[in-house]
């Protein structure tokens, strides 16, 4: 395709996923004003909720790009960060594989090798949700896991064993060789050594752990009197995180997230705070992603003009 077509598709996904994430927005902020909270508004805990969402993303990038780079690809970080806040607006169209496809297609387009573009999104994906799944049961427990979703802790131990399997098969050569034959790409993706997928996937685990922290700095800026052990916070999101992810019928997760966070936080802060801090969660997360990426995509540029 040449650049003009590049451009008009770049165009008319930009206006699709603009608009849904815009209707998305609208319907958070109905959801917040419904729930009849008295709020005690502190901006300070709100803005350093958010900020440190962004730093959690920023090391994810840094996580992506270690694997590229451990692949022997180049990309430069300023356009990894472009890339992954671009791709993560996929994950408001319906289906789970438009922010794994974004991420592919750009760093392509960015110079990185087309197999080693869309592997690394994947392996990236793997280990959030290996991670996810040991965060999940390691915080909450099993047997609060399996109180409210029964049979959640062995599902989240056999997600995490599962992912983790998934993205081991990036260190051996045997399978690396198989995979590269099977997509008629022979020695073009080549195995990585333990060490370099280890520190790719760390950024995941610290994601995870830094999530829970900004969930109680946001309680703490929005519901002022009320009190959540980081421990149940972690493992409360990331459950209903991972929960979101996998249902695969709606956008973002979205209700399917929410829903779970409330039934796992109720019997801590009660279910009306539950409910409006899971709803004011939602509106964090997309206004921390909207805010940035959005105007990286109306601005229109490709991702080779930071390179």
């Amino acid at each position: 395709m040449g650049s003009s077509g590049w451009r008009v598709v770049r165009a008319v996904a930009g206006v699709l996923v603009v608009a849904l994430a815009i209707r998305a927005l609208a319907g958070q902020w109905s959801e917040i004003r419904a729930q009849g909270i008295a709020w005690q508004l502190d901006w300070a805990w709100i803005a350093a909720s958010l900020l440190l969402t962004w730093a959690m993303y920023l090391l994810l990038v840094w996580g992506w790009r270690a694997l590229i780079v451990a692949w022997g690809q180049q990309l430069p970080y300023r356009t990894g960060v472009r890339i992954w806040l671009l791709a993560s607006l996929g994950k408001y169209v319906p289906g789970k594989v438009w922010a794994l496809v974004g991420m592919g297609v750009l760093a392509q387009r960015a110079g990185v090798n087309g197999g080693v573009a869309v592997g690394s999104s994947v392996v990236m994906q793997l280990l959030a949700l290996a991670t996810g799944g040991a965060v999940a049961v390691g915080f909450l427990g099993a047997t609060v896991l399996d109180d409210v979703l029964p049979g959640g802790a062995t599902a989240a131990y056999a997600l995490a064993a599962l992912c983790l399997a998934g993205s081991l098969v990036v260190i051996s050569p045997a399978a690396m060789h198989w995979i590269g034959a099977r997509t008629g790409q022979p020695g073009s993706v080549r195995a990585i050594r333990p060490v370099q997928l280890l520190i790719a996937g760390t950024p995941n685990l610290i994601a995870w752990l830094g999530y829970g922290l900004a969930l109680v700095w946001l309680l703490r800026g929005t519901l002022g009197g009320v009190e959540l052990d980081w421990f149940r916070a972690t493992g409360a999101f990331t459950a209903s995180y991972l929960a979101g992810y996998l249902f695969l019928l709606t956008p973002g997760g979205l209700g399917v997230r929410e829903g779970i966070l409330v039934l796992l936080l109720q019997d801590s802060i009660g279910p009306g705070n539950a409910v409006a801090l899971a709803a004011t969660s939602r509106l964090a997360l997309t206004v921390n992603e909207l805010g940035v990426a959005l105007p990286l995509l109306l601005l229109g540029r490709s991702s080779r003009d930071d390179t």
